[in-house]
């Protein structure tokens, strides 16, 4: 396959490669909870691809309800048991769920201050949970291990970007991952509980392919902050090829469990 052709692919592999990496701990958090009780209705926000709806609605059974948004609905996993609506966090599907659950969809949004206490008022049944899971900027060393020192400077300096240049132009507030515990006890919620995922990613694991994925979906705006073409291409080598010998440390991932009263 050519070069141009496997960028393509890698950028449109953005969200299976995202729940590949995160779902294991979304899902093994919410079935330690013993989330969600069965019969009850159950909003996830933002899903993207993730196997997490279908899941929920296994598990919630033929009387329970699952309700999934999607800012791209066409990526969304098709399950019998999940209701696909269009994201928008203006207009959420009405109603009172038992559970509501988000991940990645806050800490881009301007509004995430005022949407979170909104959630757990308008949302959120009595006796219900919010789950919110959101990623937190790394801290050093971003780079565990690489084959040579060009090859950790050149991974090093991606990462530094996507983190001090992309990740602010999106909006993305990258520590706003530790400000939803106190939020989520600002808004009422009881029994405000938090735990953190800190994976390491070897090169071809689903971390890295997607950090692969999203080397590709900003590619345009990395060659402007002076990345070369093949620069672009040799960080493709470096992430998605399993004998590359680089490990990365990935993003620490905050779930924050809170009770409506």
């Amino acid at each position: 396959m050519m070069a141009a052709a496997v960028e393509v692919s890698l950028a449109a592999r953005w969200h299976p490669y995202l729940a590949a990496t995160l779902d294991p701990f979304s899902i093994g958090r919410l079935d330690q909870a013993g989330l969600p009780p069965t019969r009850r209705r159950c909003l996830m926000l933002a899903v993207g691809a993730s196997t997490v709806p279908g899941w929920l609605a296994d598990r919630a059974g033929r009387i329970g309800r699952v309700v999934a948004t999607g800012t791209d609905v066409r990526v969304v996993r098709p399950h019998c048991g999940v209701t696909v609506a269009s994201h928008d966090w203006q207009r959420l599907p009405a109603g009172r769920y038992g559970l509501v659950w988000t991940r990645l969809g806050l800490a881009g949004h301007r509004d995430r201050d005022r949407i979170l206490p909104s959630l757990a008022a308008a949302a959120v049944a009595a006796g219900g949970v919010l789950v919110v899971e959101e990623w937190h900027g790394w801290l050093d060393p971003p780079v565990l291990d690489a084959a040579t020192p060009a090859d950790r400077r050149l991974v090093d300096g991606y990462l530094r970007l996507m983190a001090e240049k992309i990740a602010p132009g999106q909006r993305i507030d990258p520590t706003w991952a530790g400000r939803v515990h106190a939020g989520m006890r600002a808004a009422g919620l009881a029994a405000v509980d938090t735990r953190i995922d800190a994976p390491v990613w070897p090169a071809g694991s689903p971390g890295a392919l997607a950090l692969a994925a999203r080397l590709h979906r900003y590619r345009p705006h990395l060659l402007t902050l002076a990345m070369t073409v093949g620069q672009v291409r040799r960080l493709t080598e470096l992430l998605t090829d399993p004998t590359s010998g680089v490990v990365v440390r990935g993003h620490p991932l905050f779930s924050v469990m809170g009770q409506q009263r």
